[in-house]
């Protein structure tokens, strides 16, 4: 990765658009757009180019699992990831199992975001490697 830091912007939903993102990374970390922020993969290509017109560093995607309010086929999102080359993955929320095979596929860099105490065991099980655990206590699990 072409970061200076060892920082990675967490990121954002509705924040972490092209500015933010690209700032970040011109400052020497990891700056983080959150794909769902864009309504669709459409949106989200543009947002990709706008970020590469601000930075030529490298810069990751947050792809969040989680129930939304509306539909989101992740898949449509994967692969504006992989078709734009996208170095780094932050995936966060529920199991990301079904994203990862074709990520790593693509030798994309899969970094999980671990919001409890229980899920970097879980990440451990479902072989997400331990380096790419980023661990914060958040709300306590919705489920057992």
């Amino acid at each position: 990765m072409n970061i200076e830091y060892p920082i990675m912007q967490g990121g954002m939903m509705w924040i972490s658009r092209a500015e933010l993102t690209s700032a970040v990374s011109n400052a020497g970390g990891l700056g983080t757009m959150t794909a769902l922020t864009s309504s669709n993969p459409k949106d989200l290509v543009a947002e990709i180019k706008k970020t590469r017109q601000m930075t030529s560093n490298t810069f990751a995607i947050n792809l969040t699992l989680l129930p939304t309010f509306r539909e989101i086929n992740y898949d449509d999102y994967v692969d504006v990831v992989i078709g734009e080359r996208i170095q780094v993955v932050e995936t966060a929320g529920n199991n990301p199992e079904h994203v990862i095979g074709r990520l790593k596929a693509a030798g994309i860099k899969i970094i999980h975001k671990c919001g409890y105490s229980a899920t970097p065991r879980e990440s451990q099980e479902r072989r997400i490697p331990k380096s790419s655990w980023r661990w914060k206590e958040a709300a306590p699990p919705s489920r057992k």
